[in-house]
């Protein structure tokens, strides 16, 4: 920490250390990542779809920030790829309700897995007490991120 920086600064800093991190693989995009064949908005439905286990469609488009039409797009070449499946609820024959087929979670969790994996190898470098400090401070981050409002969370069924 510099003397006398505002916490504009210091959070500026922050910002572009992370964005350091996140650029210091080059971008490498690993081998299981080039065979699927999805595009960033496709896997960002299954790691949601993972995450929640199952959405409404109207929950889905507005946790990817996109209109009904686009997600249903989207969801309509994951469902033509059978990694997703979608049902009508029951109670309401107009929702749609969508959720992961076994190879959409299997391929989810790979994934996951490889993001894991590089995680753990810019971490292998550090100390055991360097990893204490960034595990402290990735609790802090967690614990303020918690208290900062949230936009509506997607929508759970059953």
């Amino acid at each position: 920490m510099l003397q006398g920086e505002t916490r504009e600064e210091l959070t500026r800093r922050v910002v572009e250390a992370m964005d350091q991190v996140l650029r210091s693989t080059g971008y490498r995009i690993s081998e299981e990542w080039l065979q699927i064949a999805l595009t960033m908005p496709q896997v960002r439905v299954l790691l949601l779809l993972l995450a929640e286990e199952r959405l409404r469609m109207s929950a889905l488009a507005g946790s990817l920030g996109s209109t009904f039409s686009a997600a249903t797009g989207l969801v309509d070449r994951l469902v033509e790829r059978k990694l997703v499946e979608r049902h009508t609820d029951p109670e309401d024959r107009r929702t749609v309700i969508c959720g992961l087929t076994f190879s959409g979670k299997e391929l989810a969790v790979k994934l996951l897995e490889n993001r894991h994996l590089q995680w753990e190898g810019r971490l292998r470098p550090l100390t055991i007490d360097e990893l204490n400090l960034v595990a402290r401070a990735m609790e802090v981050i967690v614990n303020a991120s918690q208290r900062v409002p949230q936009e509506s969370p997607p929508e759970r069924t059953r």
